[in-house]
């Protein structure tokens, strides 16, 4: 690693130590602590905690930097996924990617069920864990099914990053795509 890289690799650190220790606070406390009240709300909630949760611990494994190269994306992680090899890197960084989706997706998922309680309509369990499964899963599964169906060849992509932008050293690094 050059020393911009170290300098940045430890500034992530610091940032996924950060964001794993809120994450699993924030999802303690709504297991936890959530009213009976909101127990249908409590829903998107304890799923919303749970997939940021997965998402840090995904992001901290991959420590991931996203390269376009033509019509590739090729992934270098500077991660602690490289000890466990490429395909590790892969899944937690396509685990990193879908976890930001659905809490995006989860984000609307929770506007959905606002809108429906101030029009009058009380959701069950059910109805919500429908609305989540709706609006938030699919996107992230495609997503998701789309990049592991799309990988290419670790060899052929160390080539495509060596010929094309041979600047990043892609024999010195775990590289994917």
């Amino acid at each position: 690693l050059t020393s911009l890289e170290s300098v940045v690799v430890v500034i992530h650190s610091c940032f996924a130590i950060i964001s794993i220790a809120l994450n699993s606070l924030l999802a303690y406390i709504v297991f936890r602590n959530t009213p009976k009240e909101f127990s249908t709300f409590g829903i998107m909630l304890k799923f919303h905690a749970l997939i940021d949760l997965l998402t840090a611990l995904s992001n901290a494994s991959s420590m991931l930097r996203i390269i376009p190269v033509d019509w590739f994306v090729l992934y270098i992680s500077y991660g602690p996924c490289g000890y466990f090899g490429t395909t590790t890197c892969f899944f937690f960084s396509i685990m990193m990617l879908g976890g930001m989706s659905i809490n995006l997706h989860t984000i609307l998922a929770s506007f959905i069920y606002r809108l429906m309680m101030i029009r009058g309509k009380t959701l069950s369990a059910k109805e919500t864990f429908g609305i989540i499964c709706a609006i938030a899963m699919p996107i992230a599964t495609i997503l998701m099914t789309f990049a592991f169906i799309s990988r290419e060849d670790d060899a052929v992509v160390r080539s495509l990053l060596n010929a094309l932008r041979p600047q990043y050293d892609a024999d010195s690094h775990v590289v994917t795509g």
